[in-house]
Formats: structure tokens, C-alpha cells, sequence
């Protein structure tokens, strides 16, 4: 058994990916990565893109005809353009191929007979919205989209990308433009909360099928800087120092105890990182370490509410100068 067959069955496989198209470079970059996601999870791939409605509007309006006549257009003409655009021959004989196995998706999983399926919804709504029905309709796993559209992404993450970051009720994963290639540095940022398992086996799955080396980063303000500042007491010594990120090192190599044969062929470095900001010391991490996914969990230590980011993770994915997959706890 291969490595990465090992991944996928000792780990929940992706049976339905979505990745959001709107013809930038961004979002073609992340369609390259959801193809190779579907591809090493045999997942059916939906792309996606939805034309703003308002946008139709004023246009009808503009040019006086008929607002039905004119949608139908716009819908035929983007099809045409996604075809032409982001549509190869391998991934046309994968879906022509789909006839010679069970028509019933359920069956034809149970016989892990899987081929990519590819499915293209082009809809005139509004983005977000549209993107949350596709989301449920299809019990999607994983939705991909690149971090920014026409927004400058010197000011941070896009619009439509923040929104469904923080509400979709599946992973995320928001992608630069410039990680075309499969990741070579991926770091899982450990904060021991219930989500942190789930970010652990994801990242070691990833690691995995891309062979690149695996961090596991805990992030802390060291307790003696804030409680003994200054304070020649025990709990501020170097034996008590030491000893405390033993303890921390030893906590992050747990998760690593059931992924043993899973991780055995691979770089793996358990780091600590020290600072007063989780977040900085996340980018710090990045940039110093050659890093280009990051995985981060929600409603890790923070109390918020389900479907919504906690403070770390959003600053992560709205700042990090690398791809993040945003894990919801449960998912």
C-alpha cells in the first residue's frame, strides 16, 4: 500500500469538491489546485461561477431588451467561456468516461469505481448566496476559491472569499495566485482546542500526497512574561521554562501517535512559536520556514459561535502571503 492510499483510507476522502471561477488568475489558479485535489481524492469537481444579478440588471436596463432574452445570453456565453477557458482535454475524457460505471453515485462508490465527475453550474444571483445553495445542494466537502477576484489583494482578502470563509458549513480553502505547484511546506497550527485533531490528520493527508515536509506549530505568550514579568520567582526559571515547553512539544507529538504509519515517510518538525500575537508569529513562521499551506481550525479557544471564524483564524487567512484551508470543528 502506497503512502497516499494509506491516506485515503485511513481518512475521510473528499466526495464533492466545489471551486469558484470568475476568470481572474486567481481563480484559475485555484481551479489547478481543486483539480488535483479531485484527482487524488477521485472527487466529483464542481466549477462554479455566478453572474451578480444586479449586474444583468443594469445592463437590460442599459440596453433595453427583454431582462429573460438577455440572462439567457449571459448564461450561454459564460458556459462557452469556462469551456474555452478552463476545460482540457484530460478532464473531458475523464467526465465522457463516467458512462462506463454505475449510474447511482452511492453505488458507484461503494465500489470505488470513482472518476472525477465534472459538473459546471453557471447561475445569475447573488454570489454568495448562490455559492452557499451549491454548498448544500451537493454536500459539498471542500469549497476552493482564490483569495481575491478583481479586488487588490495588497488590501487584504476578497470580499465574496472573507464571507464564505467565515459561513460556509464546510472546509475552505483560499488560494493565492501564485501557488500553481503542489505544496511543498505545510504547516497545521496547533492550538490543542477539539478542532486541532481534525487540522492534524488534514494536513498529514496533505503532506502526504504532495511529499512535503509537515509542521506542527503551537503558538503561545510565554505565562512568566505575563504573569512574573521581571519577577525572580520559580515559575519564571530556566528549569520551569524548560520544562514548560517540553510539555507543549509533548502535547503536539500526541497527535501525531495514531498517523503513525502515515507520517513514517515523511519530514515532520513540531515547532513552538513565542510571541505576544498568535497571528504574527503564524506569519513570522510562514515566511521563515518556506511555508505554502497553512491549515487553521475555527472556534478553536475562542468561544464563537459554530459557522463563525474565530479572531486568530480569520487574521490568518486575511493576511497569511500563502494558500489557508479552513477547517469548521466537525467537518
Amino acid at each position: 500500500m502506497t503512502l497516499a492510499s494509506g491516506l485515503v483510507n485511513n481518512m475521510d476522502r473528499l466526495n464533492n469538491i466545489i471551486v469558484g471561477v470568475d476568470f481572474s488568475d486567481f481563480s484559475g489558479t485555484a481551479l489547478d489546485q481543486a483539480i488535483r485535489m479531485a484527482r487524488w481524492n477521485q472527487s466529483d469537481l464542481h466549477i462554479m461561477h455566478v453572474q451578480d444579478k444586479l449586474v444583468v440588471k443594469k445592463l437590460s436596463k442599459a440596453m433595453g431588451g427583454s431582462l429573460e432574452e438577455l440572462s439567457q445570453n449571459v448564461l450561454d456565453a459564460t458556459r462557452q467561456r469556462i469551456q474555452e477557458s478552463f476545460l482540457g482535454e484530460s478532464l473531458e475524457q475523464r467526465k465522457e468516461s463516467i458512462v462506463s460505471v454505475p449510474s447511482d453515485t452511492h453505488e458507484r462508490r461503494r465500489q470505488d469505481q470513482r472518476q472525477i465527475e465534472l459538473k459546471v453550474e453557471v447561475v445569475i444571483g447573488e454570489p454568495f448566496r448562490e455559492i452557499m445553495r451549491q454548498v448544500r445542494d451537493v454536500h459539498a466537502d471542500l469549497l476552493i476559491l482564490g483569495s481575491n477576484g478583481m479586488s487588490d489583494p495588497r488590501r487584504g482578502l476578497g470580499e465574496l472569499a472573507a464571507q464564505c470563509v467565515r459561513k460556509a458549513p464546510c472546509r475552505v480553502m483560499v488560494v493565492r495566485k501564485s501557488q500553481v505547484e503542489p505544496f511543498s511546506d505545510v504547516l497545521a497550527c496547533v492550538d490543542f482546542s477539539d478542532s486541532s485533531a481534525g487540522v492534524v490528520e488534514q494536513a498529514i493527508r496533505v503532506a502526504g500526497q504532495d511529499q512535503a515536509r509537515l509542521h506542527l506549530a503551537h503558538m503561545f505568550m510565554p505565562p512568566w512574561d505575563v504573569l512574573h514579568y521581571k519577577s525572580p520567582t520559580a515559575a519564571g526559571s530556566p528549569d520551569f521554562q524548560k520544562q514548560y515547553r517540553e510539555n507543549l512539544i509533548g502535547q503536539l507529538k500526541k497527535y501525531l501517535q495514531k498517523h503513525e504509519d502515515d507520517v513514517r515517510n515523511l519530514r515532520v518538525e513540531c515547532r513552538l512559536v513565542e510571541g505576544p500575537r498568535p497571528v504574527d508569529g503564524i506569519i513570522d513562521y510562514v515566511q521563515k520556514n518556506s511555508v505554502d499551506l497553512v491549515l487553521v481550525g475555527t472556534r478553536g479557544k475562542t468561544g464563537m459561535k459554530e459557522k463563525i471564524l474565530g479572531t486568530l483564524a480569520e487574521r490568518v487567512v486575511n493576511h497569511a502571503p500563502v494558500s489557508v484551508l479552513v477547517l469548521k470543528h466537525d467537518t
